[in-house]
């Protein structure tokens, strides 16, 4: 059986965050941008999927933190 999951994901700097999560592209977990940052893993084993699946959402989470960190960086002096 292969387990399917693609999750749209609608944020400010998707563009970024995409850019950030493709060098870590396998042939069956990826990131793709068209618009809203997508997100596709495809397997046989759903442990993959589930496990793919957090280590990607951890890398946006934590992409974002850092986005923020910048964006209130530049009102410093």
């Amino acid at each position: 059986m292969l387990f399917k999951l693609e999750l749209k994901l609608d944020l400010e700097d998707a563009e970024i965050i995409y850019k950030a999560l493709k060098p870590d592209d396998v042939e069956w977990a990826k990131a793709d941008f068209d618009d809203t940052l997508r997100i596709i893993i495809e397997t046989e084993k759903i442990g993959a999927v589930i496990n793919a699946f957090e280590d990607f959402m951890m890398n946006v989470k934590a992409s974002i933190s850092v986005l923020e960190s910048l964006s209130t960086g530049k009102g410093r002096d």
